[in-house]
């Protein structure tokens, strides 16, 4: 049950944001608007409204299909009820066994979605040319595929494991890596709000630069917490967004959005910004919207925590995740000037070696630690390390990645008495 409900708040947060297109479209644009869909623009028609707005109002056209009239066939439905069953025993022979195809020393299943009309219909593969890829022959916004495949892996004592794999596509459409990169400056470059204070330096009383005040004074009821700075940026989105700000006010709050001169800064007008965001999901909100989600997060306690750091090849931090389950919380910190990133350590940020994600090759690290309560087991995940690979391509970008420290992983079998 909650996982449908889940299910439903990730498509419908998806499909407001998409409608807010067609919302804007209609409506007068004004300074504000311009400024909040500058991101959505640039990612969708590179800058150019004429080619954003027909790609935007498609793309929430397909979501608004995917939401409400998406079809499973009964096959299908019925081999993910007893997969997440034998999931659920971690009876992972019998899910093994389950998979109706077989692939040399595999067992797979091969699924295909696509839009028909006025439904999206997803059922199991027939064809050789079904997966969705760079090189393939499915192309249709909305066309996806997936395969899911097992196979036994003999221990040492002689017992079986098994090994799972999955990979899986889905068109979205015309998108070149520069837009995704320039869209992703722009974002930053909304957050810490650096041209907007300018603008207010050089004339406080131009309002039509403002959110409305009304609007403002919204943002602030919803969240008490945020400094009258933050309210300026949070009351961009929300007029630029208006649907979405409304799924967002439904599940929580924002409890901070600080954007800082670094630390010993020599410059500070010119130096990167230390931005901290933290969001909160607040139940009592939620339980208008989403009764069952909201019981479920309020009842749940400690189901996951974890803190991720991104780190370059010498140790420095790009950007650190920290995520908590039993307060409902998500905390994002990086320093960051004109909408691009700088690597930072022990209060020293390296204003002079920006990350460009457009045109610069670049090697780094995630490490994670975590803790994860499931099926009545508590796993603790201590210092798992990624080493990534970037580089820009022609058609796009490669990202090449290996675990190159297993973590240490701790079992505790958790008792709900």
């Amino acid at each position: 049950m909650f996982g449908t409900a889940r299910r439903y708040l990730i498509l419908a947060a998806s499909a407001l944001l998409l409608a807010s297109a067609a919302h804007a479209a209609r409506s007068l644009a004004t300074e504000v608007t311009e400024r909040g869909w500058k991101p959505a623009l640039m990612l969708t028609g590179e800058g150019d409204r004429t080619r954003a707005i027909p790609a935007l109002r498609a793309a929430a056209d397909l979501w608004s299909v995917t939401l409400h009239h998406t079809e499973l066939d009964p096959s299908t439905a019925d081999f993910m009820k007893r997969a997440l069953a034998s999931l659920k025993d971690f009876d992972l022979e019998g899910m093994y066994k389950l998979l109706p195809q077989k692939n040399g020393a595999f067992r797979e299943l091969a699924v295909r979605g696509a839009r028909q009309r006025d439904r999206y219909v997803i059922g199991r593969a027939t064809d050789a040319q079904f997966e969705v890829g760079p090189t393939g022959n499915r192309e249709q916004a909305g066309d996806s595929s997936l395969v899911l495949r097992s196979r036994p892996v003999a221990d040492a004592d002689g017992d079986d494991n098994y090994l799972i794999q999955a990979r899986g596509g889905v068109v979205i459409g015309k998108l070149a890596w520069p837009t995704v990169t320039s869209a992703n400056r722009d974002w930053l470059r909304l957050l810490t709000a650096q041209d907007h204070e300018q603008n207010h330096e050089q004339n406080h009383e131009k309002c039509a630069e403002r959110p409305m005040v009304g609007l403002r004074q919204a943002v602030l009821a919803a969240n008490p917490a945020l400094d009258a700075e933050d309210v300026e940026v949070i009351a961009t989105l929300w007029e630029a967004f208006p649907r979405m700000s409304y799924l967002v006010r439904s599940l929580g709050h924002i409890d901070s959005l600080h954007v800082e001169d670094a630390t010993h800064a020599a410059t500070p007008s010119t130096s990167p910004k230390h931005l901290s965001i933290v969001l909160r999901m607040d139940p009592q909100r939620m339980t208008e919207r989403y009764p069952e989600l909201a019981h479920y997060a309020s009842t749940r306690g400690q189901l996951l925590r974890v803190d991720l750091d991104w780190l370059d090849t010498r140790g420095r931090k790009l950007a650190s995740l920290h995520v908590e389950s039993e307060r409902l919380l998500v905390r994002v910190q990086l320093y960051t000037k004109d909408g691009l990133i700088f690597p930072f350590k022990n209060g020293h940020v390296f204003a002079d070696e920006p990350l460009d994600l457009s045109h610069q090759v670049l090697a780094y690290t995630t490490n994670l630690q975590a803790s994860v309560r499931m099926l009545g087991v508590r796993t603790h995940l201590h210092d798992a390390r990624m080493d990534f690979r970037y580089e820009p391509t022609a058609r796009g970008m490669e990202l090449r990645g290996r675990m190159t420290r297993v973590p240490d992983v701790e079992l505790v079998v958790w008792n709900a008495a």
